[in-house]
């Protein structure tokens, strides 16, 4: 049985029906505000609720995302059951490998299907990936009147787009929802006060950058050099006025083990999504930072 956006399993749909039904009763981003400057209304950030962001894009193993996915129902009524047990413990986002195959987008599909809609799926950037005009045409596309359809991003790399400025605007173009990725190795060469005025500049002109990902991936640096500098850079982009949500909300920031301070500072700071690359243990320790700043992790 092939399962397809429009001919979903009666088992799946069930699944999901409930799902969304408990959504209902508890979601919290019901309350909007209106932006001026991009005519959109948008989400309310709460500062009080945190969630997580689980990093798969580096899996070796047997992937999350099952290579049959679209073809077999007892796979998919298993992984919306996964993504529901992700739920409960505060993790409503997964950072999965790029695409490389026709499976890899047709599971998309399927996926955009079945899953809650409250979950985020952003898929990665391959390193040799400049144009990335291939991989667009597989990522289902934006559609803010759709409440149902999770959302995926296009991870983009913020050094590539530098090097490469109609990257970002050719997905924008296509209304592909994007995700800004600023890794430890480039906003450790560039002063943060000028890397939040590049990434300002870059969404005044092309738009997108609907998250921004601080991400802790270095050749180089220590921990404790990476942590210092993304507390900066963060101070310094929640500092920009742009049109749409605030930077803020946009932020997804990886929690760096063992840097206690960099969470608190961030969160401090108002950020309430962060990667890990663990759903257990790591969880555990980021929970217990959130809840000695009085606030809570994300739980449906």
């Amino acid at each position: 049985l092939r399962i397809t956006s429009s001919s979903t399993n009666k088992s799946i749909s069930t699944l999901h029906s409930k799902w969304h039904q408990t959504i209902q009763r508890s979601n919290r981003y019901l309350s909007t505000y209106y932006d001026s400057q991009s005519g959109l209304h948008l989400p309310i950030h709460n500062e009080s609720k945190i969630q997580l962001f689980l990093n798969l894009s580096s899996q070796k193993e047997e992937p999350f995302i099952p290579y049959n996915l679209s073809k077999d129902e007892t796979l998919g009524i298993e992984l919306v059951e996964k993504l529901q047990d992700f739920a409960k413990k505060g993790i409503h986002g997964l950072i999965l490998p790029p695409l490389v195959f026709p499976r890899d987008v047709r599971n998309l599909i399927t996926l955009s299907a079945i899953a809650p809609s409250t979950f985020t799926f952003i898929i990665s950037a391959p390193d040799e990936d400049e144009a990335g005009v291939i991989h667009a045409n597989g990522i289902p596309k934006t559609n803010s009147s759709e409440t149902t359809q999770p959302t995926f991003s296009k991870m983009l790399y913020y050094h590539k787009q530098e090097t490469n400025p109609t990257l970002l605007s050719t997905f924008v173009s296509q209304n592909v929802h994007t995700t800004l990725s600023i890794t430890a190795d480039t906003f450790q060469k560039v002063e943060p006060i000028t890397l939040a005025n590049n990434v300002a500049s870059m969404i005044d002109t092309h738009g997108g950058c609907h998250h921004l990902h601080l991400s802790s991936s270095s050749s180089s640096s220590s921990k404790v050099e990476v942590a210092d500098t993304m507390v900066q850079v963060c101070e310094e982009l929640i500092y920009l006025d742009v049109a749409g949500a605030t930077i803020k909300s946009r932020l997804i920031v990886d929690h760096v083990v063992e840097e206690d301070s960099l969470l608190e500072d961030v969160l401090f700071a108002g950020v309430n999504k962060f990667v890990v690359q663990d759903e257990e243990e790591e969880v555990g320790l980021v929970e217990e930072v959130v809840e000695g700043l009085g606030k809570s992790l994300l739980r449906i």
